[in-house]
């Protein structure tokens, strides 16, 4: 529905049905041909795509809040932020999968590759492949999510070393603060840590999980 490969673009309010596409709006930015940085989507009704719900790719400073995300029909990854999403927010959605998720590594909110990032008071529920998916963050706020029914794991940091179809992440010193999140109803493991060191996991409550937390190496 939406391309933008423009600065400081707003996308808000509106009611966006993507589930015949890939997805209800795709930002890329690379400051060669594309120069999306500071998008903001906030306050939409999605229906999400056969791709993603939202896609951006190199996008600095993006604000994705107060949106409604419903996935009615299998796809890859929910709200996606990749390849510099340093300083992104994203705050008060409601990500929902009707449906499975098709990708291991993805989830309702995938975040990679960033610094000073948040992800903060979003409920995600549903069979997304896991409820939260995050590599590479550096100094980042992962706060106050609730998260339920997760394919996978309710929150995964750096992929999973004991698949073979997973990119794991490489070691990361990332200070960043996991904190006062609700995890239920997972199929695997509410919380799964690979290779990521300096992290803190403060006051979360994880409950109705096979197996609560993993910390590996």
């Amino acid at each position: 529905l939406f391309r933008v490969y423009a600065p400081d673009v707003t996308i808000s309010d509106l009611v966006l049905d993507a589930a015949a596409g890939l997805g209800a709006a795709w930002g890329i930015a690379d400051g060669v041909d594309y120069f999306g940085d500071a998008i903001h989507f906030t306050g939409n009704t999605v229906s999400c795509g056969t791709a993603s719900c939202i896609f951006f790719q190199g996008v600095r400073n993006a604000l994705v809040s107060d949106n409604h995300f419903t996935a009615t029909v299998s796809t890859i990854t929910g709200v996606h932020l990749q390849g510099d999403a340093s300083g992104a927010v994203v705050t008060g959605n409601a990500v929902v999968a009707e449906v499975a998720s098709t990708e291991r590594a993805f989830g309702g909110i995938r975040v990679r590759d960033a610094v000073g990032a948040v992800i903060q008071d979003n409920v995600v529920s549903g069979p997304w492949a896991n409820g939260v998916s995050v590599i590479n963050l550096f100094d980042a706020g992962i706060a106050r999510n609730e998260i339920t029914g997760a394919a996978f794991d309710g929150i995964l940091v750096q992929g999973r070393p004991t698949s073979t179809t997973l990119q794991v992440g490489p070691f990361t010193f990332g200070a960043s603060l996991y904190g006062s999140n609700k995890i239920s109803g997972a199929t695997e493991v509410g919380i799964y840590v690979v290779r990521s060191c300096g992290d803190v996991f403060r006051a979360n409550h994880v409950s109705d999980n096979p197996v609560g937390a993993v910390f590996e190496w």
